[in-house]
Order: structure tokens, then C-alpha cells, then sequence
């Protein structure tokens, strides 16, 4: 995923009371972490499950 596709994806979940993080590429695979509003920690284990996540905040799932 590139920089501008994360940053919009941070900004889109930040809307939504939710805060994004990411890994290192430079450490391998990267996964992505989302803090909800009420302090819980999701591991998403790639930009597709980040993206699911954010469908289903705004209920388009």
C-alpha cells in the first residue's frame, strides 16, 4: 500500500473515532493496528481487512 493510500485510510478511520498504524516495511510483512474509540486493539493482517473494517464503521457491510 502505498504512503497516500494510508494516510487516507488513517484519516477516513479517524473520522470515525478510530486511530491506524502499521508496521515497518522494512521489517517484513506489514500489518496494520486500529484502536477503536473505546481503547480496543484490532491486529488487521493486511490493507484489505483495514479496509473491510472501515466498510462495516460506516455500514456498507
Amino acid at each position: 500500500m502505498e504512503q497516500k493510500e494510508f494516510q487516507s485510510l488513517r484519516a477516513q478511520l479517524a473520522l470515525a473515532g478510530c486511530s491506524l498504524w502499521r508496521t515497518a516495511p522494512s521489517d517484513g510483512h506489514v500489518s496494520y493496528f486500529v484502536a477503536t474509540a473505546d481503547g480496543t486493539i484490532l491486529h488487521m493482517w493486511d490493507a484489505c481487512d483495514v479496509e473491510r473494517f472501515l466498510a462495516q464503521l460506516k455500514g456498507q457491510l
